[in-house]
């Protein structure tokens, strides 16, 4: 189509190289070039990319190292910089590669319909300091919600327990947290509760995680694919309801455990 468009003639039939050339083509660069299954990108998470918005944000978060009395030059301020994100876990262990006879009509593990499953706040910063996860279970456990996920009420109660940590850790103030801009971290209470115990909470751009938060990212995957290992080895049945409510506190002090 390019060649037809560009009015260019090849040695090819057609102008359209066969499956041989192609065959070649690749055994040729295969040091160089790598087949890879594209992956979709939100138009919004695209543009997030833009660098006004990039060099703006780090702006804003130089100006936000100076309130705190931080030289941005100096890692031995890394502590008093947090990183905080929220994750959903399922309830139901993810599916891996079994053993089976030769022959078996279809390979499945019974457990709960996937519904069911946890938020989890966690925060920690470059200096190897992370506190306890602030877990969000739906009607029950630690925190509570409607819907299970994150709220602005359940996210200023989580507020006051960070300044607590901080204080336990002899941390000078002011601190800051940087954080995504989801509505439960902007609401009136959360910046009432900031101010109140001298945090300055720092806003990313939106929809720009992937690109600049990669220390709590990697902690994500990690927590995440330690929790589903934590699952598998609750199963005590050859069916796996979903992960018991009685055992909920044991199953989180050792998702944790690094």
């Amino acid at each position: 189509d390019y060649c037809k468009t560009m009015n260019r003639v090849t040695q090819f039939k057609n102008n359209r190289p066969g499956r041989d050339y192609m065959t070649k083509f690749f055994k040729r660069y295969k040091t160089k070039l790598s087949k890879r299954i594209a992956k979709p990108l939100k138009i919004s998470r695209a543009r997030s990319e833009d660098l006004i918005i990039i060099k703006n944000f780090f702006e804003i978060l130089r100006n936000s190292f100076k309130m705190a009395n931080n030289d941005v030059n100096n890692l031995d301020h890394a502590k008093k910089n947090f990183n905080v994100d929220e994750t959903g876990f399922k309830a139901s262990p993810v599916t891996k590669n079994v053993l089976v006879p030769v022959g078996r009509p279809a390979n499945v593990i019974e457990a709960s319909d996937g519904k069911t499953n946890y938020s989890v706040l966690v925060c920690g910063n470059a200096a190897r300091l992370f506190f306890p996860p602030f877990v969000v279970y739906k009607g029950v456990g630690y925190a509570k919600t409607k819907s299970r996920w994150m709220d602005e009420k359940s996210f200023s109660a989580w507020v006051p327990l960070f300044n607590k940590k901080i204080e336990e850790k002899c941390i000078q103030k002011p601190v800051i947290i940087v954080m995504d801009g989801a509505s439960s971290h902007v609401g009136l209470s959360v910046i009432e509760n900031a101010r109140k115990n001298n945090i300055i909470l720092v806003k990313s751009p939106p929809n720009s995680t992937h690109f600049y938060r990669h220390l709590m990212l990697q902690c994500l995957v990690h927590a995440m694919k330690t929790g589903q290992e934590s699952l598998k080895i609750g199963i005590v049945s050859p069916v796996f309801l979903m992960l018991p409510k009685a055992s909920s506190l044991h199953y989180w002090i050792n998702f944790f455990r690094t």
